[in-house]
Formats: C-alpha cells, sequence, structure tokens
C-alpha cells in the first residue's frame, strides 16, 4: 500500500522525538514493518533514546496489566459458575469457611497451615476435589527436638502421598513450653502451580459467603 509522504514525515518526527516502533504504528495506523523501514537510519539523541526506552516499558507495563484485568475476570466468571453450581454444597462451604479462618488472606498466595492431622486430611481432600488441575506441595515447620524423617511420614500417612514434604526447624526454639507439643510440627499445604488463579477464587467466594450472612 502506498503512503503520502506526510505520513512518511510523521514517522521520522515521532521517531526522533522518542516514540517506539510499535507506537508509531499504532498512533498512524501502519503497519509496523513499514514503520520499521521508514525510520531505519534515523539517529536519536541521547534524550530521545530515554524517551523511546521509557515509553517502551510504559507500554509494556501498560499490555501487562490488560492481560492481568482479562486473567482476573475470567477467573472470576469462573468463580461464579463454581459458586452457582456448589453454592449449597455443604463440604464445599465447609472448606471455605476453613480457608477463612485459617488461610493466608495475602500476596495471592494460595496456602493454609495448621497443625491438626483432622483438619489438614480434611483440607487435602477439599483442595483435590474443587481444584482437581492445580498441583499443591507441603511443608513442615518444626521445632529442634522433632525427627524429620518421622514427621514426613506422618504427614504423608495423613495426606494419603507419596511425595516428598520437607521439614524445616524453628532454630530459635530448642526448649520450652512449644517443645514436644506439636510432635510432627505444623503443616502447609500450599498451591504450586495456579497460586494466583486458586487465591483470587477463593476470595471471590468468601465474598460470596460474608454477602449471605
Amino acid at each position: 500500500m502506498r503512503y503520502a509522504p506526510s505520513v512518511r514525515r510523521k514517522v521520522e518526527r515521532l521517531r526522533i522525538a522518542g516514540f517506539s516502533i510499535h507506537s508509531i504504528a499504532a498512533r498512524l495506523k501502519i503497519p509496523i514493518s513499514t514503520a520499521h523501514w521508514w525510520i531505519a537510519g534515523i539517529s536519536q539523541s541521547s534524550s530521545a533514546k530515554r524517551l523511546t526506552m521509557e515509553n517502551g516499558r510504559r507500554a509494556a507495563k501498560r499490555k501487562l496489566m490488560e492481560t492481568l484485568d482479562r486473567r482476573l475476570l475470567g477467573w472470576q466468571e469462573e468463580a461464579e459458575t463454581a459458586w452457582r453450581k456448589r453454592g449449597k454444597d455443604l463440604f464445599f462451604g465447609v472448606g471455605i469457611g476453613l480457608y477463612w479462618g485459617e488461610g493466608r488472606k495475602g500476596d495471592r498466595v494460595f496456602k493454609l497451615t495448621n497443625s491438626d492431622p483432622m483438619v489438614l486430611k480434611l483440607w487435602w481432600r477439599w483442595c483435590r476435589r474443587y481444584f482437581k488441575d492445580v498441583r499443591f506441595h507441603a511443608s513442615v515447620v518444626a521445632h529442634l527436638g522433632v525427627n524429620a524423617k518421622s514427621a514426613e511420614r506422618y504427614w504423608q500417612k495423613v495426606l494419603g502421598v507419596s511425595w516428598k514434604i520437607p521439614v524445616y526447624f524453628k532454630k530459635a526454639i530448642t526448649t520450652g513450653r512449644g517443645v514436644g507439643k506439636l510432635p510432627y510440627g505444623t503443616l502447609s499445604i500450599q498451591a504450586s502451580w495456579g497460586c494466583a488463579k486458586c487465591f483470587e477464587q477463593m476470595s471471590y467466594w468468601m465474598k460470596k459467603s460474608a454477602d449471605i450472612l
């Protein structure tokens, strides 16, 4: 397609002013390849180069935010569909209440920590039922007196899993009233892949639950 000479002059002026190739093409509604061809050999001042880089960063950030907004909207739509389908499911509601009380509420991290094997067994079954396609991992935090291998085997048996559960120790506490009361430490179950999705959908369900109360 042939363009008027004035279009090319506009491309050159915008490039010298510090606009990126993509922003020039979008602004003038011309192909990126055409803009790239026309600006070949055009030199920029150091200030214009800095402006080009800054404009590029802003455009990349804007595109990222738009992508995240679309993704969040999709997650919320899925959560609404699940709510309509399972809102009256007792087990579904129990899991929401459990996370409301014991789960992590920040950083878009879907994680629940507890020391009660019954609670964690129930929570693990809930995760496997309602987040089937999400990968989870678990870890233990214990006092120095706890046997790491025994703790790992104990929680593997509770959850019914065979994968490795690492044990981390609280180095600051070696004696005192905390030692001995939790012979297997506390277990955290956290979503690995799909963590933000799980967090946002659980937040949506907690809000829907609060609206009912």
